[in-house]
C-alpha cells in the first residue's frame, strides 16, 4: 500500500501539474476542477475552473503525485507534534 498526500495549492494546482508535467514528463491522469462535481455549491463561482483533484503519473519510482487548490477556511492544515 501507498501513502500518498495530495500537495495543496493556493490556486495554482492547474498550472504547477502543467509545469510538472512538461519538466517530467509524466502523464497528468485527472484533472477535475471543482465544477461539476457533487458540492461545487458549498465554493464561490470564483472556484468552479480550479481544481478540486488532479494525479500526475511520474516514472520516477513508478509514482503518481496528487494535488488540489485548497478552498479558504474550508480546510485545516495538518498540526504534527513531536
Amino acid at each position: 500500500m501507498k501513502l500518498r498526500p495530495p500537495l495543496r495549492f493556493d490556486a495554482c494546482c492547474r498550472e504547477a501539474f502543467d509545469y510538472d508535467h512538461a519538466i517530467t514528463g509524466g502523464e497528468i491522469m485527472t484533472m477535475m476542477p471543482y465544477d461539476g462535481r457533487p458540492g461545487e455549491d458549498l465554493v464561490g463561482p470564483e472556484w468552479h475552473d480550479r481544481i478540486f483533484h488532479a494525479t500526475l503519473a511520474i516514472t520516477i519510482g513508478d509514482q503518481a503525485l496528487p494535488g488540489m487548490d485548497m478552498v479558504p477556511g474550508r480546510f485545516q492544515p495538518l498540526q504534527v507534534s513531536a
